[in-house]
């Protein structure tokens, strides 16, 4: 699957919590990131709940890995995975 796949291959559903323990980041890390950097936009459900993708996943997965190796320009990335 690659960054850009069409919603129909976008399988998962993921919560925060489990997007975030899989990335290895904290959850305020990743709501942070998606209000400054609209890194991921997962759809809400009646509740409110965010429901990430495998996509989604992948996503902050790469960016938490850049981010590690010193890479900090986090909107020029994801406007890279725009592409």
């Amino acid at each position: 699957m690659s960054l850009n796949s069409p919603p129909d291959q976008m399988q998962g559903r993921y919560r925060i919590g489990a997007v975030a323990k899989l990335a290895g980041l904290p959850v305020a890390t990743l709501r942070v990131w998606e209000r400054r950097y609209s890194v991921v936009t997962p759809p809400k459900t009646d509740g409110g709940h965010r429901l990430y993708s495998d996509q989604d996943v992948l996503k902050v997965t790469l960016l938490k890995s850049l981010t590690q190796q010193g890479y900090n320009r986090i909107p020029l990335m994801v406007e890279a995975f725009a592409d």
